[in-house]
């Protein structure tokens, strides 16, 4: 339709100034009249300046108009030649017929605009000219290499279906990313305990020599740790009782990748002589888990449109499971299942349901990845993954419905791929609300009795306990973050939410200790403005719908110690900045620690009973990643990832701190810590 108004605009204004030149053209058959000049000049001139700056809306109106408009002025040619002072020639009705025409028929054939049932007066934004490495357009991809650099490991590193399935009984390994299937973060190791924590000292630091987003969560398996880099990633293999480097593998970051949210990694996953690892153009790489050499390389989504992999795969019973990235470019989630020998896709669960949601136009609407690790029951051979936001992200007008399954809890069968049942936290969500943080499996206490259940802690601020075998709501808690305008749509004015888009519960795991009944929460308290406008969608740009303003600096963290079978809050710990670290759980017998760190760099450690803060240790950069527990030479071992993640602004946090307290500093350490000898 822009052209269809270009056209018309040059033609009229090239009438209307041969107009003023001469009173008659064409052998007498169109006669220029000076009210006719003048009106030709500033309608031109308008048609012209809506074709090249004018909203989309706009043009179509202006199309329709200027079709009816020649079409009137032609048909009262033919029936009246002269009209208050002007003539019409029988050229002119022709011309006028021709422009009308190809008005009427661009605008009927154009492309439609949305319905919009949400839509405001609000600004029109059209979405910025992203930063290089936010667009996929100029993703062009590298050679992997075929072998790690260095030695290979002297020991047997082989991590069996066994050793797996009874994960949650491990004190010497930490096998997959939340030590356990049922994602409950919690190691029965009783050494360090809160008696003599406060003596916990480094006893190794490795730095990796890379900065940028450091969200990995180790992997150890007989006095070895595997973990990743965010750039790339590299995949680094270290003796665990030493930090000394045996071997690394250096996967190649291509230029003109499309990531929303920093270029993170959050680790790899071990099943019997393989590691398995993600990557940012989204690749699924298999290494050999003792040499690091490169056994086979699989492509998963398409890098050009945002498409991306940011998490620890899943490893079960010779599959592996990875959930897409990319929501804020409009991608379709997905979550995929392959062989853990070949590479060969074995099963697909599209995210973005085919019903309820659109407007006709599948390219409008997306979202919904699923793109943190999920847990697994391997009773029922069940796996239990969150989703992210729809997109557009903050404007639901051209995805009407409660556009399932994004924002959810899905439950699917292992073995096929199929829903066995979803429960959607955040219908039609406009805050860019994700369910993809970290679930956990448990036995909660209903009217007194035993039920197999999910747990969950959102970026709502709630902490939701489901049925396992229905995914019925069994529970909903208190509030762990502060909320103002909960549920309120945005605004042209703009309306101030808390949580904001990246508050409550982010994608750190909660963790979980059954003989105290307790859920321990690592959470955001920030608030963010969000304004109503439009956006128009461009493949591989950021989409997220309308505006938004982080609160910068006036965000905080609370640390949450909720009780599982009543939603109540036991204890809470606040921090001066947003806890992203997650948390894990150790110790036995009726006692017990909690580790978080926090965005100022204090790693630290907690009395699990009373929330008592009992040990801290300042790591020089923030820290973005949860904590393991290990042992190694017969002692235990706490390991931390200090070096920040992605997306700091989002969160409420500067780069460089703010006024309250320096924070956001990058590094790139490992840091373990034991106690003296």
């Amino acid at each position: 339709m822009r052209p269809t108004l270009a056209i018309q605009g040059a033609i009229l204004l090239f009438l209307g100034g041969a107009g003023f030149w001469t009173d008659q053209w064409l052998n007498g058959l169109i006669r220029f009249e000076p009210v006719e000049n003048l009106f030709r000049v500033f309608l031109g001139a308008a048609l012209c300046a809506t074709a090249l700056r004018g909203r989309k809306e706009m043009v179509r109106t202006w199309t329709t108009m200027t079709g009816l408009f020649f079409g009137l002025w032609s048909l009262l040619g033919l029936v009246q030649p002269v009209f208050v002072g002007i003539h019409f020639e029988s050229a002119e009705n022709f011309l006028h017929l021709g422009l009308g025409g190809l008005s009427i028929w661009s605008s009927l054939t154009g492309e439609k605009p949305p319905r919009n049932p949400e839509r405001t007066r609000g600004q029109v934004v059209t979405p910025p000219g992203p930063p290089e490495h936010e667009s996929g357009e100029e993703y062009e991809p590298l050679p992997a290499p075929g072998e790690a650099v260095g030695s290979p490991v002297e020991v047997d590193v082989r991590v069996t279906d066994e050793m797996l399935l009874n994960a949650a009984r491990e004190t010497a390994n930490w096998l997959t990313y939340y030590h356990d299937y049922a994602g409950q973060m919690y190691v029965p190791d009783p050494e360090i305990n809160p008696a003599n924590v406060g003596k916990l000292v480094p006893k190794w630091i490795f730095q990796t020599g890379l900065l940028g987003g450091f969200e990995t969560t180790p992997l150890v398996v007989n006095g070895i740790m595997y973990l990743t880099t965010g750039n790339g990633p590299h995949v680094i293999a270290l003796d665990a009782a030493t930090g000394l480097p045996i071997w690394e593998y250096a996967y190649p970051r291509p230029k003109g990748l499309a990531i929303c949210c920093g270029a993170v990694n959050r680790g790899v996953a071990l099943g019997g002589d393989k590691l398995y690892f993600t990557t940012l153009d989204a690749h699924l790489v298999a290494l050999d888990a003792r040499s690091g050499r490169l056994l086979w390389n699989v492509t998963v989504g398409n890098p050009r449109v945002g498409e991306s992999l940011t998490e620890a795969p899943l490893y079960y019973k010779g599959k592996v499971l990875v959930g897409l990235s990319g929501g804020e470019y409009n991608v379709k989630g997905r979550m995929h299942c392959v062989d853990a020998e070949t590479g060969r896709l074995r099963w697909v669960f599209h995210t973005v349901a085919n019903f309820g949601w659109g407007n006709g136009d599948p390219k409008l609407y997306g979202g919904a990845c699923p793109w943190m690790t999920g847990v697994i029951d391997p009773e029922t051979d069940t796996l239990f993954v969150g989703t992210s936001n729809p997109s557009p992200d903050y404007n639901g007008s051209v995805r009407p419905g409660n556009n399932p399954y994004s924002c959810s809890i899905l439950a699917l069968d292992m073995n096929t791929g199929k829903l066995r049942w979803y429960y959607q936290v955040s219908p039609h969500d406009l805050w860019d609300y994700d369910a993809a943080n970290p679930i956990f499996l448990f036995t909660a206490r209903v009217g007194g009795k035993p039920v197999k259940a999910v747990g969950h802690a959102d970026k709502t601020g709630y902490f939701y306990v489901l049925d396992r075998a229905t995914g019925k709501l069994l529970l909903r808690s208190e509030e762990f973050v502060p909320h103002l305008n909960f549920g309120a749509p945005p605004t042209p004015e703009g309306v101030v939410v808390c949580p904001g888009q990246a508050g409550g519960a982010e994608w750190p795991p909660a963790a979980y200790r059954a003989d105290f009944g307790l859920v321990y929460i690592a959470a955001v308290a920030s608030c963010a403005k969000i304004s109503s406008s439009t956006w128009e969608f461009v493949p591989g740009r950021l989409y997220w719908g309308s505006t938004y303003a982080p609160q910068i600096g006036e965000a905080f963290g609370t640390l949450t110690a909720m009780e599982t079978d009543t939603g109540k809050i036991r204890w809470q710990y606040r921090a001066n900045l947003p806890l992203i670290g997650g948390a894990m759980t150790t110790g036995t017998g009726g006692e017990g620690l909690v580790f978080t760190g926090e965005q100022d760099g204090f790693f630290e450690a907690f009395d699990a009973l009373s929330g008592k803060l009992l040990w801290r240790f300042q790591c020089g950069a923030g820290i973005h990643a949860p904590a393991i527990s290990y042992r190694a030479g017969g002692r235990q071992y706490i390991a931390v990832a200090a070096g920040d993640g992605g997306w700091l602004e989002g969160f409420g946090i500067q780069q460089i701190g703010n006024k309250r307290v320096v924070g956001g500093r990058l590094g790139d350490a490992v840091i373990a810590f034991g106690l003296p000898d």
